[in-house]
């Protein structure tokens, strides 16, 4: 083989190699982009206020504070001792009224527990709320697929599931209805049960882990 030649392969094997090296550069740009974003977003925690008015809202209502609190994904990434911080500035704005929107876990269940070990110091004198949201139904791939471990978890905690269910929220006398409903990417949701009983005149809340839901109405 003259050295022109060979001179040629060595330069397509570099070629090649640099191509492979370019694109194994770009993919691990990708995870890593990936796996900062999902990091960051867990650590991400914004306390908003909003003020809603409503000629249904019963007078004895007003000033009613509520706290939502939503997507804590309890996980390695997202430890027990961060919730129990969320769950002090939670209760340090003074809410009449809490209700929590799912995704209290990040896929595995098995942290439900030690989250909700933490959720269970949440301070209302209404009481807390909360539906659940996709993650936790847990993962798809292991055969352990269903929020029996979470519901669990929410009861021991002393917080009330609405699942396609509602309660009356009293308060001097009047009331307001609090609904919630199962999560509309794993579940059929259904207002049956939690418009029930009520008059056109009744403000009604309805909490749903998925936005997307609202347009079904």
């Amino acid at each position: 083989m003259d050295t022109r030649r060979r001179t040629r392969m060595n330069q397509g094997r570099r070629r090649r190699l640099s191509r492979w090296v370019r694109v194994l550069a770009a993919l691990l740009t990708v995870i890593v982009a990936v796996l900062a974003y999902g990091y960051g977003e867990t650590y991400w925690l914004q306390v908003k206020e909003y003020t809603f008015v409503h000629r249904d809202v019963p007078p004895a209502f007003n000033g009613l504070r509520i706290a939502f609190l939503s997507d804590i994904h309890r996980s390695p990434f997202f430890s027990q001792a961060r919730v129990r911080s969320v769950v002090e500035q939670v209760n340090s704005l003074r809410p009449d009224l809490i209700v929590l929107g799912g995704d209290y876990v990040y896929l595995d269940t098995d942290y439900a527990a030690s989250c909700f070990a933490e959720l269970k110091n949440l301070e209302a004198p209404l009481g807390c709320y909360g539906v659940l949201g996709n993650h936790d139904y847990g993962k798809y791939t292991d055969g352990h697929h269903g929020p029996a471990e979470v519901i669990q978890a929410m009861a021991e905690a002393g917080i009330t599931l609405l699942r396609d269910e509602a309660v009356w929220v009293e308060r001097q006398g009047a009331r307001i209805r609090l609904g919630g409903v199962s999560d509309y990417g794993v579940d059929r949701p259904s207002l049956a049960r939690i418009l029930e009983s009520t008059a056109p005149h009744d403000f009604v809340i309805l909490v749903s882990h998925q936005p997307d839901y609202a347009e079904e109405l």
